[in-house]
């Protein structure tokens, strides 16, 4: 009697479901296709450059789970990374956090988007890495508390703070904060983000030290000093305010401002200026959507441009940019698109820009440079 007991025993824990979380896996595939002139790697001296060509695929995968608590709130967390052709990313290198969700809204632990790049993604609609990669903002922050509250009749506040590491110069933080509203046709977005003691580079070469030689964030997660001649005095700031309106009939308008702030006090120590450059960006855009397809067409400036308090009107720049979007199915688009940069200078560009950011054009030599490009997006 007793081995049969054990034995039906044995047999229901070997058949029982056990209880578990709920997982998921999204993500979605994109083939880009593309041409682009003046580029970097094959620039003349003479300023003439032949087209390149290239192509980008991006495989993004995320994996999202939850467990129920007892006491009716969420346990969540979220693992998402970008498998790169031909280059392979990290696991969790988008997002990798756990958190806690309720009625009372949303708090995350880790490794998040900051919530003022994801309102600049989603508003740029093929204005690109000028938009939303572009300026005096991080993408990421990697040691992240973040908060966003629950929907109050459209609006929505979403704030995330960076812990930073401690050193002998001092704290580092950032800080990010944004406040959405959506309803009535408007989907509008305003924000500020704050990094203080950002890493840099020749810190030892005091003498020489000026502005080019710093390594400000551009695009990657936020990274704290490891000491030198500005320690963690370097900061970076952005504000921003945005919005779409749909008016109604498959059309609708858009508009948007972003202030770019840079500072390294103590840098005035070496010249005698001021220690802050800054500029502005503005946006003004439009669509109109019919059945499967859409057009967007747009225009970007990057004006008032300053460099240690001083007006350099050669740093200024401005894009025209125009998209074609053909819904092939519920899930998937295919779009051309085209872009086209114009500079004051042949040999200036705005402060603290990365090729990448300007299409790959190269930072002398040339005044203008575009990108023509075709591709298909699809979600899953």
């Amino acid at each position: 009697m007793f081995k049969r007991a054990l034995l039906v025993t044995a047999l229901t824990a070997a058949f029982a479901a056990p209880a578990f979380a709920d997982v998921s896996i999204s993500g979605s595939a994109e083939m880009d296709i593309f041409v682009r002139t003046h580029q970097d790697s094959s620039l003349k001296a003479d300023g003439s450059s032949s087209s390149a060509a290239g192509n980008e695929t991006d495989l993004i995968l995320n994996f999202d789970g939850n467990d129920k608590l007892d006491n009716g709130n969420k346990l969540i967390w979220r693992v998402s990374q970008k498998v790169a052709t031909p280059a392979t990313a990290a696991w969790g290198s988008r997002e990798a956090y756990i958190g806690l969700t309720g009625d009372w809204g949303t708090f995350r632990s880790g490794r998040v988007f900051a919530p003022s790049y994801l309102a600049l993604d989603e508003f740029q609609n093929g204005a690109g890495n000028l938009w939303e990669d572009y300026g005096a903002n991080a993408v990421w922050f990697k040691e992240a508390l973040a908060y966003t509250s629950p929907d109050f009749g459209g609006f929505n506040v979403q704030v995330a703070y960076d812990l930073g590491t401690k050193n002998s110069d001092g704290q580092a933080w950032a800080l990010d904060a944004i406040a959405t509203y959506k309803g009535n046709g408007l989907s509008l977005a305003g924000g500020y983000q704050k990094q203080k003691g950002l890493a840099q580079a020749d810190g030892a070469n005091v003498g020489n030290v000026t502005f080019d030689t710093l390594a400000w964030n551009q695009d990657d997660a936020y990274s704290p000093s490891s000491g030198g001649f500005f320690g963690n005095d370097i900061q970076q700031e952005m504000y921003f305010a945005q919005g779409n309106w749909d008016v109604g009939n498959g059309f609708s308008l858009r508009a948007g401002w972003k202030h770019n702030k840079w500072v390294a006090d103590g840098w005035y120590l070496t010249n005698g200026r001021e220690a802050t450059s800054s500029n502005d960006q503005f946006l003004l855009g439009g669509a109109y959507r019919w059945g499967k397809q859409s057009i967007a067409l747009g225009w970007q400036d990057v004006v008032n441009s300053k460099v240690g308090g001083e007006k350099i009107n050669d740093m200024n720049m401005n894009q025209l940019y125009g998209q074609y979007t053909y819904g092939m199915s519920k899930n998937t688009v295919a779009y051309v698109q085209a872009r086209y940069m114009k500079f004051k200078s042949e040999d200036a560009r705005p402060f603290a820009t990365a090729t990448w950011q300007l299409d790959g054009v190269a930072s002398s030599g040339t005044d203008n440079g575009a990108r023509v490009l075709i591709g298909t997006w699809t979600g899953f």
